[in-house]
């Protein structure tokens, strides 16, 4: 998968010669800041060159088009692509001087040349386009200095962390003046690009990426004018997916600064994890050492599946559980016998009830009367229901109100019950014929068996309150 990548003119992947013949953003020149990041590199040195050095499948070079500037050519790999003329009445910035695309993947070299006599040319920045995989999508994260996963030697107290909102990324840098001194970062990916910052007092930077070594420049011997900074210092690509170890450090000479600093590192990943065939200037470790890294690597990414089918086997047997145990309980209940807790009395009529499979439902609709010592209830009885039963058709059902002994007509008040108290209906003897003589208290003879006792009418006002 391809992607582009932006370089000013001042970064170490640019090479000018010869010495001197190349002017770093002239401080007298008025229209600086028309140009990208307010810097580019300029020459009227006929045969003057700027020689880049990348990794990739293309480059575009820009600059801009000015009334004093002449011819150029543009080389890759040996090859005049490019026979351009910079000059223009009015000045233009941002023009495209030059380009070449459909490269192979791999290490190029491209070549401005100045072919003007008195003319000038510059160098604005150009934009190559790097290649990791062979397909699918690409990511890219970057660790900034202050990241954990840096670590700094001899110690952090020998580095120094300088906030420059705007100046940096993530508006920090570490700086170090320490000889010796050192940042190690460890990655995993198909690319890497190191950022930082270029400066006459600056050494150059030793960079290791797994054991290769390269030297690039820092800013001092006149290769840049001033500070440049996020500018990019370091790139390489075709690593594989394995684990690799970054190390930066001071290379400090006596024609060189003494000040080395770290801004951040961009990772470029494949999703499918393969790296091009092309070739490459900063190889990844020996063979056998990758492979050991790539197993385990491959391994740990399948540590968080296990871990999480175990979870997930650990749950479903707790939930398993849980719902066996509610069946039982609930399984349990359903065996258990009904017991009837009523603390109601159970009457004569109920009881016998009750063992032919009826049970009172309602205990309140029971009475507890009580006799008077003249052998009448203390209180008038009030409607009373009981179940069905067969012994007469007072009672209808289980659920009847209807009293046993027909409502009174009398209308009288109510004492505790709304049903007015109950009355028996007399009994009447009627006269009969019979053999004996004797005369009845009707006047007619009384029948020839012993008379009944007269009749017996209650009403409310025999109840005894």
């Amino acid at each position: 998968m391809a992607f582009n990548l932006t370089v000013e003119d001042s970064s170490p992947l640019v090479s000018y010669t010869p010495s001197g013949a190349w002017t770093d953003s002239p401080a007298d020149d008025s229209l600086i800041q028309s140009y990208s990041d307010s810097s580019m590199h300029t020459t009227s040195a006929q045969g003057a060159t700027a020689t880049i050095n990348f990794n990739g499948t293309g480059i575009w070079l820009f600059g801009a088009n000015r009334p004093n500037y002449g011819t150029y050519t543009i080389s890759v790999d040996g090859q005049t692509t490019t026979n351009g003329n910079a000059t223009s009445g009015d000045p233009v910035f941002n023009q495209l001087l030059g380009s070449a695309s459909g490269l192979d993947s791999g290490a190029h070299t491209v070549v401005l040349t100045n072919t003007g006599s008195g003319s000038a040319v510059d160098l604005d920045s150009f934009i190559f386009q790097g290649q990791v995989g062979s397909g699918g999508s690409i990511s890219n994260i970057t660790i900034d200095d202050t990241d954990s996963r840096f670590t700094y030697a001899p110690s952090d107290i020998d580095w120094e962390v300088v906030t420059r909102p705007n100046l940096n990324k993530n508006d920090t840098l570490h700086v170090t003046q320490t000889q010796g001194a050192s940042a190690t970062i460890p990655f995993s990916g198909n690319a890497v690009a190191v950022y930082g910052t270029v400066s006459p007092d600056h050494a150059d930077i030793q960079v290791s990426l797994d054991g290769q070594n390269t030297t690039v420049q820092g800013g001092a011997g006149g290769f840049v004018g001033a500070l440049h900074t996020q500018t990019l210092l370091y790139y390489a690509d075709n690593l594989g997916p394995e684990q690799h170890q970054l190390v930066l450090s001071a290379d400090q000479t006596p024609s060189t600064g003494q000040f080395m600093d770290v801004d951040a590192v961009t990772i470029f990943s494949s999703a499918e994890g393969n790296s091009s065939n092309g070739a490459n200037n900063a190889s990844p470790s020996s063979s056998n050492n990758g492979s050991k890294s790539a197993s385990i690597s491959r391994a740990s990414r399948h540590i968080p599946v296990i871990v999480g089918a175990a979870v997930c086997a650990v749950v479903l047997t707790l939930l398993a559980t849980f719902l066996l145990f509610i069946f039982h309980r609930r399984r349990q209940k359903k065996r258990e016998p009904w017991v009837d807790h009523s603390t109601t009395p159970t009457l004569p009529m109920q009881q016998d009830m009750m063992e032919t499979g009826h049970r009172n439902r309602d205990s309140s609709h029971f009475l507890d009367v009580k006799l008077s010592p003249g052998g009448r209830s203390s209180r008038p009885p009030e409607a009373v229901a009981f179940p069905t039963v067969s012994r007469s058709g007072s009672t209808r059902s289980y659920s009847s109100i209807t009293p046993l002994i027909p409502k009174a007509t009398s209308t009288t008040s109510q004492l505790d019950s709304p049903i007015p108290p109950p009355t028996v209906p007399p009994l009447i003897f009627r006269p009969s014929q019979s053999r004996d003589t004797g005369a009845g208290p009707m006047g007619t003879r009384a029948p020839s068996r012993p008379p009944r006792p007269p009749s017996l009418q209650l009403s409310p006002e025999s109840w005894n309150l």
